[in-house]
């Protein structure tokens, strides 16, 4: 049987990216890349260890092959894709040329989540993009494009977290640079947990939050390491829930040693 690799990074939100059908051991024993990026499980790896190997060479072939199925069919699956995005282009300004003869191209919430992705990443190179498309696109892109360049772009680890959607922007930002902070903010919002009434919305924030450590945290022994980190500092609530997201983790890693799913059988 095969198994086809359905995970995803976003495990904090009901937006599914990517659902992961396999164990941990097959992602901790994959050696490199899969290059071009032809398979979901391509693109998958590419994401996913983007910070431990970077391949910047990729984002064209990666933006293609994520247009070509559709994978950011709506506005809720753009905040994870744009932030990280973001982070490749501010660190690779230099590629970001090679983007301006294929987003006409793309499908409108693809070519809209790569514009956004430009916008933030706030690099000059991005700017002088952005005003050409601004250009060559047509309505109702190019007047999206102008809305864009009349906002002063966020820097998304200083940006107040308001929604769901924000965790998503940390997750992209971490997977695509490796920084701890991203994660530490992520875990600063479990202390939101007992809140009600006004401030409802903040114990829903903290709840996805603790979703998406746990659900990280199992695959990923970087993410483990600096829940463990937060947890010799943090305050005495604050340590019981990440504790707990400790132990769950852990939990699932436990079952999923007994689920091995060969290479040779993802497609």
């Amino acid at each position: 049987m095969k198994f086809r690799l359905l995970a995803f990074l976003c495990m904090f939100t009901a937006v599914p990216v990517f659902i992961h059908a396999g164990s941990g051991k097959v992602f901790a024993e994959a050696e490199g890349t899969l290059s071009p990026i032809k398979t979901d499980s391509g693109l998958y790896y590419w994401m996913r260890y983007y910070y431990q190997r970077p391949q910047p060479e990729l984002v064209e072939n990666a933006i293609a092959f994520i247009n070509d199925n559709d994978l950011i069919n709506s506005q809720l699956k753009q905040p994870f894709f744009a932030s990280f995005f973001s982070i490749i282009f501010s660190k690779n300004p230099q590629d970001i040329d090679k983007l301006k003869n294929t987003l006409s191209a793309l499908l409108p919430h693809t070519k809209e989540t790569i514009l956004q992705a430009l916008w933030l990443s706030n690099t000059q190179e991005a700017k002088h993009c952005l005003k050409q498309e601004a250009i060559l696109l047509k309505e109702p892109d190019s007047a999206y494009i102008r809305r864009l360049l009349g906002l002063e772009p966020y820097d998304i680890l200083s940006m107040q977290i308001n929604k769901t959607s924000d965790l998503d922007m940390l997750w992209g930002a971490f997977f695509a640079s490796g920084d701890n902070r991203y994660v530490k903010k992520i875990i600063n919002t479990l202390s939101w947990l007992e809140l009600n009434g006004s401030q409802e919305n903040k114990a829903t924030i903290a709840q996805a939050a603790e979703e998406s450590l746990i659900n990280n945290a199992h695959r990923d022994s970087r993410i483990m390491q600096i829940c463990q980190q937060e947890l010799n500092t943090a305050s005495l609530t604050l340590k019981t829930t990440i504790q707990k997201v400790i132990s769950q983790a852990k939990d699932k890693t436990d079952t999923r040693k007994n689920l091995h799913i060969p290479l040779n059988e993802i497609e």
